[in-house]
């Protein structure tokens, strides 16, 4: 059975997953937040590659109003979620990374938080640094740290 997978890019102001999906939707998260479109209006197919699709929710690049949103228009936009999970299967966030007010507000509600961190010092610290955070926000779902660009499988277990 194919699950139906929807990718919502929610590093809201420098998003780019479009452009790494090799998509040009017509509408992203920023029509959302100015009530031009729904949510679920803003869905776009991602061309199948071995037999495996997907759908995608642009974000936007390059407005700053997107990257700090007012609490009411995060709060809309996170509420709207609903729609997604109504529709899919599975619902993968991509944030910003850091703790600023927009990453917390779509990892809180979230059943599972990936934190994506690489193999140095700082980077893991900052993935701790995030951890902490989000469980001192109260998120009620199950966090895990994933270490990307590792040299070996030796590395990735020691470094988190």
């Amino acid at each position: 059975m194919r699950r139906r997978v929807v990718l919502l890019d929610a590093d809201l102001g420098l998003a780019n997953a479009d452009i790494l999906c090799n998509v040009q939707p017509r509408y992203n998260l920023a029509h959302v937040v100015s009530g031009q479109r729904s949510l679920a209006d803003v869905v776009a197919p991602v061309p199948a590659r071995n037999g495996a699709s997907f759908s995608l929710v642009a974000g936007a690049s390059g407005l700053a109003r997107m990257a700090d949103l007012p609490e009411a228009d995060r709060g809309r936009l996170v509420g709207e979620l609903q729609t997604l999970q109504d529709s899919a299967d599975v619902v993968i966030v991509d944030t910003g990374a850091g703790i600023g007010r927009n990453v917390l507000a779509f990892a809180a509600p979230a059943d599972h938080v990936i934190v994506v961190t690489t193999p140095e010092p700082t980077a893991i610290a900052d993935a701790y640094a995030v951890v902490k955070v989000l469980v001192r926000c109260g998120t009620s779902g199950r966090v895990s740290i994933m270490v990307n660009q590792a040299r070996n499988r030796d590395e990735s277990p020691h470094s988190a």
